[in-house]
């Protein structure tokens, strides 16, 4: 799981901190922050996973490489200006008890700082540290598997990345400063005998999901079968996803249909068909007593289909990240969207952002009323700060929108402020 992720000079994230827990809810008036800090993730997932820094900057980052920098006083113009601009990502990581092993389950901590040349755009691997801590921070082992360190050769000095194996650190392997990807993407440092670390670094960061629903295009577009574990970073893979499940792993197919027609009124069944004149996947609702097409269904449904499908994965339960889940959603069926994330947190790690009043409101409740433990929960209130993004551990001590700091962690205007609370007490429902 991961515990803690600190950030430099990406976008908004100049120089910030989040702690997370089983369940993390970041929230914020727009513009603050929130998505940057999904951006973090899945940049530091794809740094990890890709063969190049250039494909890890290339999907899912919005804008060029060079606006993934934080851009200096004086903005784009000043930060051509310089040499260098730099990206530093930390990431500490729980490891979760081994069934049968006597070892105890420590930290995996992974700092990765990434340049570009602003006037080029070249971008290059300036830092990378992979150690393995105990549970109190401190190293189990003498020096880390991967770290920058200085050399001696001819009279000058240099600095290079040194790579270790396991139960051999005297004589390290080296790799120069500036390559054009990381280490650990580098696949030739892997096995569990000489790279563990390794290996358990792609294990947990290759299990993330980050999670832009577009029920609009990506959700409706028809999909052949395929042999796929989640439902896609956009929920392009929703159909043949379900249509898996259902052949394979029919009881949480079952409950995905529970859910959906308990949340959604009129629809009792949901089913997947193969079209073999054309060899795509057909996602059907029941609606009525009529069958239609996912295709014509609401957004609102699909993002809730979309949510209990992830609830209920049986493969995948590694950390899986959501920006804004109620969207599109009826308010009354948030409650429904709080409860599949506080499911899905008792089986892997969530981390959702939210603008909504309600769905923090939904939190606040659950933990009140003993469905969620409070130690499992994280809330977040996102700012916005002359020194960018902070994040900040919240905990209300009133009842929501009578107390002052609440009012102000879900607002960015007066307007907004009464519109949201409008929206809370019905008055926008139609």
């Amino acid at each position: 799981m991961l515990e803690r992720l600190h950030i430099q000079g990406f976008k908004s994230l100049r120089d910030t901190t989040v702690e997370l827990a089983p369940l993390t809810v970041v929230f914020g008036p727009n513009a603050a922050g929130k998505s940057n800090l999904l951006e973090a993730l899945l940049l530091l997932a794809r740094l990890v996973g890709e063969r190049t820094l250039s494909e890890a900057f290339a999907e899912g980052i919005r804008g060029y490489p060079l606006e993934a920098f934080s851009l200096p006083p004086g903005g784009m113009e000043a930060l051509l200006r310089q040499t260098q601009a730099r990206i530093r990502l930390e990431a500490e990581m729980s490891e979760p008890a081994a069934p049968g092993s006597t070892r105890k389950p420590g930290i995996l901590s992974y700092q990765v700082e990434v340049g570009i040349e602003p006037q080029s755009g070249r971008l290059s691997v300036l830092d990378e540290r992979l150690e393995d801590w105990h549970r109190n921070r401190k190293p189990r082992s003498k020096k880390p598997c991967l770290e920058r360190m200085s050399r001696e050769r001819d009279g000058q000095s240099s600095d290079v990345l040194a790579i270790r194996q396991r139960n051999k650190q005297s004589h390290p392997f080296e790799e120069p400063i500036g390559l054009p990807h990381t280490i650990v993407s580098n696949r030739q440092y892997t096995g569990p005998e000489r790279y563990p670390l390794f290996d358990q670094l792609h294990r947990e960061i290759g299990a993330w999901r980050i999670l832009y629903l577009d029920p609009l295009q990506a959700m409706r577009l028809p999909q052949p079968p395929r042999d796929v574990d989640d439902i896609g970073s956009r929920g392009e893979w929703l159909v043949p996803y379900l249509h898996r499940l259902s052949h394979q792993h029919p009881q949480a197919f079952a409950a995905i249909r529970r859910v959906i027609a308990t949340a959604v009124s009129g629809i009792t069944d949901l089913r997947t068909e193969l079209n073999e004149k054309r060899g795509e996947l057909e996602l059907s609702l029941l609606l009525n007593d009529t069958w239609l097409p996912a295709r014509v269904v609401s957004e609102g449904t699909l993002r809730l289909l979309a949510l209990c499908a992830v609830a209920a994965n049986p493969f995948n339960q590694g950390l899986v990240a959501f920006e804004e889940p109620e969207n599109g959603v009826h308010p009354r069926r948030i409650h429904v969207v709080t409860r599949l994330l506080a499911n899905a947190s008792q089986r892997q790690q969530v981390i959702v952002t939210t603008h909504s009043p309600v769905v923090v409101e939904e939190i606040l409740q659950l933990i009140q009323h003993g469905e969620l433990k409070a130690d499992q929960v994280r809330l977040v209130r996102c700012i916005s700060t002359p020194d960018g993004s902070a994040y900040m551990p919240f905990q209300p001590q009133g009842p929501l929108f009578t107390d002052t700091e609440i009012n102000q962690a879900l607002s960015g205007s007066d307007d907004q402020q009464i519109l949201q609370a409008m929206l809370v007490r019905g008055w926008l429902d139609g």
